[in-house]
């Protein structure tokens, strides 16, 4: 693996194939917004193996990054570390920078996170997708709990999907032990999120050494429910997705993400989480033992949707 340090004129073609394959394709950003002028005058990152375009990423002259992007076939494979070390390796030593900031997706928080970044502020909206600010100081010594699953012991107010589907990517993207969700409005349009069916998916399959380790209780088997994407996405993941019937969960959704996560909704709007409370998770799971015991399964399962 090789990072190349170049300008636009040099890294163009690159770029331009890893972030239209990644952004435009994958994550249905408008090209309109992919693309500006910044291009010129940043520094550029290009992720090179064995003769092929793996990532790529920019920096620029004001210390903000991104653009970050790692193709496919070499996510997991520690192309986006490699990628992001010579970045920063870049900016503190040779661009004399003091500190680094970028707009994260937070489904990648915790990346940035192992690299040294810290979260500020709340969630917010970027082409449609849930973000955190993010920096990183040269001198710094210690990181920030903000944010960050099994530390963060804040109580946090989500009053928007975008808010709502943040905390949920963060949290899943942690790698729970398990998570018990009560869909006891399965209308609400969270669950319906595509990023939110993608962050399940994506924790479903991450370990399935120990059998299910998502389960999803709905309140019944209403008309149609076999088009909701979350039965869908248990009937394609049936042996890592376990679905139960239970009449009598509360309509307000509560997750449990295990041993420190909870998200409760107190309202249709309005979803209460904390990210570091083991005892109220244990306490909220034995009182969900009843029901869970009481449960049964689908009585009419749809086929798998592959």
């Amino acid at each position: 693996m090789e990072v190349r340090i170049t300008d636009w004129h040099q890294a163009r073609d690159a770029a331009r194939a890893i972030r239209t394959e990644v952004f435009i394709r994958e994550q249905k950003v408008p090209e309109e917004l992919e693309w500006d002028d910044d291009d010129l005058t940043a520094v550029h990152f290009i992720a090179w193996d064995k003769g092929e375009p793996a990532g790529c990423a920019r920096l620029l002259p004001d210390g903000h990054f991104g653009r970050m992007a790692v193709r496919r076939e070499w996510r997991r494979s520690g192309t986006g570390t490699v990628l992001l070390q010579s970045l920063i390796q870049y900016a503190f030593s040779q661009a004399g920078m003091e500190i680094l900031r970028a707009s994260a997706q937070t489904k990648a928080l915790m990346f940035y996170h192992s690299n040294g970044f810290n979260a500020d502020g709340g969630f917010y909206a970027d082409a449609d997708m849930p973000h955190v600010h993010i920096h990183r100081e040269h001198r710094a010594r210690s990181l920030s709990d903000h944010l960050i699953p099994g530390k963060d012991r804040k109580t946090h107010r989500l009053e928007t999907l975008i808010a709502q589907s943040g905390w949920l990517e963060i949290v899943l993207s942690a790698n729970p032990h398990h998570v018990t969700l009560l869909c006891g409005d399965p209308h609400h349009a969270l669950w319906s999120d595509p990023a939110v069916i993608e962050a399940f998916s994506q924790y479903a399959r991450t370990d399935s050494s120990h059998g299910p380790r998502l389960t999803l209780l709905f309140p019944s088997e209403e008309k149609h429910w076999e088009r909701h994407p979350l039965v869908q996405l248990q009937q394609r993941l049936s042996s890592l997705i376990e679905l139960r019937i239970q009449p009598q969960i509360p309509k307000q959704a509560l997750l449990l993400a295990e041993p420190w996560g909870v998200m409760q909704f107190v309202n249709d709007e309005i979803a209460m989480a904390e990210m570091n409370n083991p005892s109220r998770v244990e306490h909220l799971k034995l009182e969900l033992r009843s029901l869970l015991e009481h449960s049964h399964r689908p009585q009419n399962a749809p086929q798998s949707f592959l």
